[in-house]
């Protein structure tokens, strides 16, 4: 008796669906739009300069601590920081964030689409001039779109801005800004509490930018 195997191989197709998605475990994005007016005033020495809210008290305990996250990357850019009377420039600091808009986005479903391959194994026995073949076939599922779905969320407008004043023009009722730095961005967090450590981090990245420009800015997200 002769015993021959045979192995038939269909065509194999693979394909492979790579969704983003953010993780607790995995780095979180900031994005904006930084743009930026007039020339900077530090110098080498450390220009000597007070940071003032453009709203509120200059006291108050939640500005006090943007404050120092603010004043860290100042004092690396030419500036030193100063109480107010020996101050040569004022830097005002604004920010704020809106009350958010509803988005809605749509979401691929992923699922089976049919088969992708089919292996057949079987075997043929031969005796006496007559052949049997006896066998098996498996099929690889193929994976892909098969439909969408909608989700609702809510889209934050936040803000962050520097304008730096002479301060010798506040003091003859003529302010004469030198500079401004303004970080728009928008995102799904309604705290800006939460945020403002990643928008201070945002603006600062490339500080300070050239007069006249715009340009889109992205960093991890401060935990």
């Amino acid at each position: 008796m002769k015993v021959i195997r045979l192995r038939a191989l269909g065509h194999t197709l693979l394909a492979v669906a790579l969704v983003g998605l953010f993780s607790s475990c995995g780095p979180i994005f900031l994005k904006g739009q930084i743009s930026s007016f007039g020339t900077w005033p530090g110098t080498p020495e450390g220009t000597p300069y007070a940071l003032i809210p453009m709203q509120g008290d200059p006291t108050e305990l939640e500005f006090q601590s943007y404050a120092r996250r603010i004043d860290a990357y100042l004092a690396s850019s030419g500036l030193r920081l100063v109480p107010p009377e020996q101050a040569r420039v004022i830097v005002y600091v604004g920010y704020g964030i809106d009350d958010g808009k509803q988005v809605i986005s749509s979401y691929p479903i992923f699922g089976q689409t049919g088969v992708a391959a089919s292996t057949t194994y079987g075997t043929v026995n031969s005796y006496g001039g007559i052949a049997s073949y006896s066998g098996t076939a498996t099929y690889t599922p193929s994976y892909g779109v098969v439909g969408s779905g909608t989700v609702s969320h809510t889209v934050y407008r936040r803000y962050l801005q520097l304008d730096v004043v002479d301060k010798d023009s506040l003091l003859r009722g003529q302010p004469k800004p030198i500079y401004r730095a303004r970080l728009l961005s928008e995102g799904t967090s309604g705290s800006i509490t939460q945020v403002m450590p990643s928008l201070i981090k945002a603006i600062f990245k490339s500080f300070p930018e050239p007069d006249g420009t715009t340009r889109n800015v992205t960093v991890t997200f401060e935990r």
